[in-house]
């Protein structure tokens, strides 16, 4: 699990927030956008198991609404339980095969977002369109899972992760 006060660390989480919250509004026009930080919590999901990994993404979430415009906690909430249930998955599933990893961030960003439109929905009094927003939420999920292997080579390359299932040889010739 890489560490959080490891400079790559915050570099990487800093780099994803600027390119979710600053650059991305200006290169998509439209309410459909790629998760970006969604992606980086689904890669500790599938890749760094660890017990504190619930808080690191508790911190993700903190994060994420602090530098949105939503209220805080609202986004907060949907990446914690998406990530709790996605752990599940991960366990439950080969997580080294590139479809289930595609499938999870699927279910991961849709579920995470549809938490988020609820509770935002409730704190606004339900003053969000239903039909137009279920559309969003499945068109964001889609684009993420599109990006999710090149997003997961990279991390993987960033925090030089090596593959624990490596098979060893136990002796040379």
């Amino acid at each position: 699990m890489p560490r959080i006060l490891s400079i790559k660390f915050i570099i990487y989480l800093l780099f994803l927030i600027i390119f979710q919250m600053g650059v991305m509004p200006y290169l998509v026009k439209g309410p459909v956008h790629i998760a970006w930080l969604h992606l980086f919590v689904v890669y500790l999901v599938f890749f760094h198991r660890a017990s504190g990994l619930l808080g690191l993404v508790l911190l993700v979430g903190f994060i994420r609404d602090a530098a949105g415009s939503l209220p805080l906690g609202a986004g907060t909430l949907g990446i914690f339980i998406a990530a709790w249930l996605l752990d599940f998955y991960v366990k439950k599933t080969y997580r080294d095969f590139w479809l289930l990893q595609v499938i999870g961030v699927f279910l991961f960003v849709f579920l995470a977002l549809w938490i988020e439109w609820i509770v935002v929905a409730w704190i606004f009094s339900g003053h969000y369109g239903m039909s137009d927003s279920f559309f969003v939420l499945l068109l964001s999920a889609l684009g993420s899972s599109v990006f999710a292997l090149p997003f997961f080579w990279f991390a993987k390359w960033w925090f030089q992760v090596n593959d624990v299932n490596k098979q060893y040889e136990l002796f040379k010739k």
